[in-house]
């Protein structure tokens, strides 16, 4: 980034634009690598504060998150299918505290009442 901001009067914008998105793209790749997806869209998130309306970047952001509400998923699942109820429930509270728009686990809570 640092390189692109230093040559960024010579640099086309809609070039710019591509350079930023591939520069924050790859960080959230290596650093979402292991599955710490939320760290990922961290990584985007600041991206998006240089270009709050790229598309790219914000399909990127909502994947990430997506990723980390499957884990849950999976977690409450497991909890769910073995009967542990409160395990399950403090599972999936946890994951929409992190990612409130899931729908899928708005689901997993909804299953539980």
């Amino acid at each position: 980034l640092a390189d692109i901001d230093r040559y960024r009067a010579e640099i086309a914008p809609e070039d710019f634009t591509k350079l930023v998105v591939f520069a924050f793209s790859r960080e959230a790749k290596r650093v979402g690598g292991d599955g710490r997806w939320l760290d990922a869209a961290a990584v985007i998130d600041r991206g998006l504060k240089r270009l709050p309306d790229d598309r790219d970047l914000l399909s990127l952001r909502a994947a990430y998150r997506h990723n980390h509400g499957v884990e849950v998923h999976n977690q409450f699942a497991r909890l769910y299918n073995q009967g542990k109820m409160a395990e399950a429930r403090r599972v999936v509270e946890e994951g929409l505290r992190a990612v409130p728009e899931s729908a899928m686990l708005q689901a997993d809570l909804r299953s539980l009442r």
